[in-house]
């Protein structure tokens, strides 16, 4: 709740879900919590791969903006020593 609006999922900090295309059937907060996301009406992030191509791996993938996220740049961006493992352990923590 942002005031008197009430925010849908995709447009909050939270789980995280990678832009571009469309969300997977799976999604654990349900599709319908991207109603109202404009990239649903767009000929390509609607589509299954979106802009991505098929198989490109999961670190190819441009990420919803949230606190994960923003802690991966942070550490990645200053020289944090930790391995790309250890790293994508903090930015996918809240992708499922």
């Amino acid at each position: 709740v942002a005031g008197e609006h009430v925010l849908e999922q995709w447009a909050v900090v939270g789980d995280t879900f990678p832009t571009g295309c469309a969300p997977a059937d799976g999604c654990v907060f349900g599709l319908e919590s991207f109603e109202g996301n404009p990239d649903l009406e767009h000929p390509v992030y609607s589509t299954e791969d979106g802009i991505y191509k098929p198989g490109c791996g999961i670190s190819n993938l441009m990420m919803s903006w949230g606190h994960d996220e923003y802690m991966y740049q942070v550490l990645k961006e200053n020289g944090c020593r930790r391995p790309e493992a250890g790293l994508n352990m903090i930015r996918f923590h809240s992708f499922y």
